[in-house]
This record gives structure tokens, C-alpha cells and sequence, in this order.
């Protein structure tokens, strides 16, 4: 039999690391951060360290699946996506060299992403189709991760050492204005200063405002249509139409899990 190895990594926190402001943009360049950290930075660790997956990754496609399985391909990504990811290494392959390489980029380009990782060996015989089971092994890592969502200890930020200005959003100690390009790009910059809502920034805040710009970018690739027809998005409530004194805001929620039937009169 042939040891494989099935690995699970997990974004814990999402909701709090999307929606800790109420600035739209670091809303929408958190969201892309959690986005890229289970899809685009997913595929190119493993194209840095040459291993062939069943998996391509485009701005304008997102990911894309090949079909190819283990043994075809070093990696096997199951699914990848939404702050979550499952992924097959063959044998030999080594999964911890994946997540060191991985984490490490998560932790320098999303810091305050809290991301968890799980991985668990398992044998297989593809000739006799006989050994451990993929579906057990699975329903076992995401147990643990669970057991330590709920045991981890609470992370907390380390607060400035020194005498330091606190991030007007987070409270940490900040690196610098959200109006120096250096730190939160041009784009975001420029817009800051002209909005005159200059302020001092944690780590975690410019990591939200420099994604922003990519993420509306992005969002365009996947729907060029909008652009064909000569519409935008709005990316400020501001920018609203309204009617009179009237102004409304509709929130249309696709319920996927059918938690709305639990509101059911």
C-alpha cells in the first residue's frame, strides 16, 4: 500500500476579520485576502515548489480544475475556496513543506488571517482499491481543527513596546498613515488624502486597504459585461441613488443552507 497524505487548512475568524470596520474598503480588501489565501496563493505555493495539481488559477476564471487525480498529479486540491481548502498529496510529496511556505505567506500579506491546518496520513492501494478511507480521514482532520478552534488559545496582538500611535481602526500600534503610498498603494492613497480622512494604520489595516484596488479589478474580470454596458460598481453607500427623501437598500441573501426555514412562521 502507498501512504498518502490528506491536508485541510481553515480560516478561522472570517467574519470578524472582514467586518472588524465599518470602512467599505477594508471590508472588500479583507474579503479578497481570505479569497487569495485558499485559491491564487494556494497554487502558486505549489507551482513554487514544482508540484504538479489538478488546479489553475486566473483573476478573470478563478480556479479552475484540471480532472487530473493522484497519481497523475503531485497534488490533488478537492476543493479550495471560501477560507477553506482539502488537498491530496501523493506519496512522498511533502504536505508540511506546503503549509510552511503557505502560512508564511498568509502571515506577512494578511496579517490578523488567522488560518488553521490539519494533515493526516493515510495508506491506499489503487490496484485492489482497498485501505483507509478518504471520507473517515477527512471527517477526522476536521474534527481536530474544530476541537482546536474551541481549545486554541486567544491570540493576542502584541501592543507597541515603545511610545506609539494607535490604529484609529484596530487600536494597534500602527505602522504608518493610510495616505503614504509605501504602505496602502497609490490608488488608495491618492483617495484617502482626497477625502482628507487621513489616519494612522496597524499592519492588518494596510494589508486590507492595499488589496482593495485588486479585488474591484477582479471583480470586473469575472463580470465584464458590467463594464461592456457601460455600468460600475458602487463602492460606497454614498454613492446610492435616492428619489425624493426616499432611500432604500435592498440585501439579497442567497440561502444556500436553508437557515431560513428555521424563521418560518
Amino acid at each position: 500500500m502507498s501512504q498518502f497524505t490528506l491536508t485541510l487548512l481553515d480560516a478561522t475568524g472570517i467574519q470578524e476579520y472582514i467586518f472588524g470596520s465599518n470602512q467599505l474598503a477594508q471590508n472588500i480588501g479583507a474579503s479578497e485576502l481570505v479569497e487569495r489565501a485558499t485559491t491564487q496563493w494556494l497554487a502558486e505555493s505549489l507551482r513554487t515548489l514544482g508540484l504538479a495539481s489538478n488546479i489553475t488559477w486566473s483573476s478573470a476564471k478563478g480556479v479552475e480544475y484540471t480532472g487530473a487525480t493522484v497519481p497523475q498529479v503531485d497534488v490533488e486540491v478537492i476543493y479550495a475556496g471560501g477560507g477553506n481548502a482539502v488537498l491530496l498529496f501523493a506519496p512522498e510529496r511533502d504536505a508540511q513543506a506546503f503549509l510552511r511556505r503557505h502560512t508564511r505567506r498568509v502571515l506577512k500579506e494578511a496579517r490578523g488571517l488567522q488560518i488553521l491546518a490539519a494533515s493526516q496520513p493515510f495508506e491506499w492501494d489503487e490496484a485492489t482499491q482497498t485501505g483507509d478511507s478518504i471520507v473517515d480521514t477527512l471527517d477526522f482532520l476536521r474534527k481536530g481543527i474544530f476541537k482546536r478552534k474551541m481549545n486554541r488559545p486567544a491570540s493576542t496582538p502584541l501592543p507597541g513596546l515603545a511610545i506609539t500611535t494607535a490604529c484609529a481602526y484596530t487600536g494597534l500600534p500602527a505602522v504608518g498613515l493610510n495616505t503614504d503610498p509605501v504602505i496602502v498603494g497609490a490608488e488608495i492613497a491618492a483617495r484617502m488624502d482626497r477625502l482628507g480622512e487621513k489616519q494612522p494604520i496597524s499592519g492588518e489595516v494596510a494589508d486590507k486597504l492595499r488589496a482593495e484596488p485588486p479585488a474591484k479589478e477582479r471583480l470586473h474580470e469575472l463580470m465584464p459585461q458590467v463594464r461592456e454596458k457601460g455600468y460600475g460598481f458602487v463602492y460606497d453607500f454614498d454613492q446610492f441613488g435616492d428619489k425624493g427623501e426616499s432611500s432604500y437598500i435592498a440585501v439579497v441573501h442567497t440561502d444556500g443552507n436553508g437557515m431560513g426555514k428555521r424563521f418560518d412562521a
